[in-house]
């Protein structure tokens, strides 16, 4: 799978940053292929789309100011497309990612940087002025650091009243950039005589910059402090901040407020206002570690490729995403697929085969399907015929089929007994040689009990010692939830963890079950 990573082109930017941060992480997926592209404006936009060859989602780093150029009438619509929002609503996605939401189901880890010695090893800051405020120290005085872009919310002068309140000897060092959007440069002058305002003793040195860090210069002065502190004011509603994301980056002690923008990572034990700085700086080792391990880049990306491939899915009920989950992320696997239709579209297999390099055997009525599935489907076979007229044995015992393959579906008409006959034909020619590590049966139970087709299939697939994992399955049509399929994973070639995890005895939605498998 491929994936176009947009980003806009401003540096002085924390949504850009972000971006940045992020896409260096995921780049190293070994499941999804991510490509990086730059883009200011909408000609920019246009002429990229212009070269899209294997694109198979578009993903946008999302904020309206710097990509306000991009609506629901001029956004391209060939490949789904994703947004990562930042503080914002967008309805021209085909999927958002809130990366906000801290719910245990829904949070996306932050972009941190896990090896952080190996970046700076042998770095040089970018400029001497930069080098002196990092290098500033004396001998057993604690560093208090900070840093932001300038805007009067972050609290940079409380930073300097609790340090001035609790300590006779400290240097506060503070980076406030001026951003590149919102103009804020007046607000410098404003943040600099509210820190002024405060009681500053003489025995405490405080350094203010404006200068714009580069990622290596920034956690580099993160490291060298004591503690790196953010008293930002509440914000509610707000974002989460990424000022964490780099300092949780340097295991260093980490002082913050009760503000919204820190509620990922709260503890009494880091609030600046109910603990105290040292003890801050002497008890939270532990606590940062397992913060460390809560945004680990392995769980950022395994979280992405979930949400990646859930928007990916080409199934009506993403059989898709069932038979991926089941046999986590499976390559080069083996399907027999009775009922195919359209090669692509409501296609359960079309996934597997353009992005996993699966082959099988395609069973099709309807013969106007066989150029696109010449086009399409280059790696599979291609029978089009009454599917209870198919010699399935014969065509995979020719064809070096496995005996233990990796998904079977059956999606025939029940009202016409074609699906319960046809399950008749495998059970009494395929199933003594052959097993499936997955099956989709489509029974329709929501039309009438044509045949007791159900009841006699659920029978087969037990003889047969499959277990029923989803029954009953539930897809959105005219209106309400209709009971469609059942699904069911052979605990011979399915990971037994995997149907703990998920088997349900109950009748669930597709999008109930997506959620499970994603």
């Amino acid at each position: 799978m491929k994936v176009l990573f947009i980003n806009h082109k401003i540096k002085e930017c924390g949504v850009y940053q972000y971006g940045i941060r992020l896409f260096e992480i995921l780049r190293k997926s070994q499941n999804i292929e991510y490509v990086y592209e730059e883009v200011g404006s909408l000609e920019d936009y246009n002429n990229l789309l212009s070269n899209t060859v294997g694109i198979n989602i578009f993903l946008y780093n999302y904020h309206p100011s710097t990509l306000a150029w991009l609506n629901r009438y001029n956004i391209q619509r060939k490949i789904k497309n994703v947004g990562i929002l930042h503080e914002c609503s967008f309805d021209g996605f085909d999927h958002n990612i809130d990366i906000g939401d801290i719910t245990h189901d829904n949070y996306v880890p932050r972009p941190i940087f896990e090896n952080i010695e190996a970046l700076l090893d042998g770095y040089t800051p970018s400029t001497p002025e930069i080098a002196d405020f990092i290098n500033y120290k004396i001998d057993d005085v604690p560093i208090i650091g900070s840093f932001g872009f300038g805007f009067n919310n972050k609290g940079f002068h409380k930073i300097i009243k609790i340090v001035c309140e609790q300590y006779d000897h400290a240097i506060i060092k503070l980076v406030i950039t001026t951003p590149f959007f919102d103009h804020a440069i007046s607000q410098f002058t404003q943040i600099r005589e509210a820190c002024l305002k405060e009681h500053i003793k003489p025995t405490v040195k405080v350094l203010v910059t404006q200068k714009f860090f580069t990622t290596e210069d920034m956690l580099l002065f993160l490291k060298s402090n004591t503690i790196n502190t953010f008293l930002y004011d509440e914000e509610y509603g707000r974002g989460l901040s990424s000022t964490i994301d780099y300092a949780l980056s340097c295991k260093k002690p980490i002082g913050i407020s009760t503000s919204y923008m820190f509620r990922h990572i709260y503890s009494d034990q880091i609030c600046l206002y109910k603990t105290p700085i040292q003890s801050c700086i002497d008890n939270t080792n532990d606590y940062i570690s397992q913060l460390f391990e809560k945004n680990s880049n392995e769980k950022l990306i395994n979280r992405f490729e979930k949400i990646i491939k859930g928007v990916n899915t080409r199934s009506q009920a993403y059989q898709d995403l069932f038979v991926i989950a089941a046999l986590k992320n499976k390559k080069n696997g083996y399907f027999l697929e009775i009922g195919s239709n359209d090669p692509i579209h409501s296609n359960n297999t079309y996934l597997l085969e353009s992005q996993y390099n699966w082959k099988g055997l395609m069973v099709e009525y309807d013969k106007n399907f066989e150029s696109s599935y010449k086009t399409h489907r280059p790696n599979s076979l291609h029978e089009l015929n009454d599917a209870r007229q198919v010699n399935y044995r014969q065509i995979l015992d020719t064809n070096d089929f496995p005996t233990s393959m990796d998904y079977l579906q059956i999606d025939l008409d029940v009202d016409n007994k074609s699906t319960l006959d046809t399950l008749l034909l495998l059970n009494s020619t395929v199933f003594d040689k052959y097993k499936f590590a997955t099956v989709t049966f489509e029974h329709d139970i929501y039309t009438g009990d044509y045949f007791s087709t159900q009841e006699i299939s659920r029978q087969i697939f037990r003889d047969r010692g499959y277990i029923l994992i989803f029954p009953n399955v539930s897809v959105f049509w005219t209106g309400e939830y209709k009971p469609f399929e059942d699904w069911y994973v052979h605990p011979d070639l399915v990971d037994m963890d995997f149907i703990t995890r998920i088997k349900s005895d109950e009748s669930l939605t597709c999008d109930h079950i997506k959620t499970l498998l994603v």
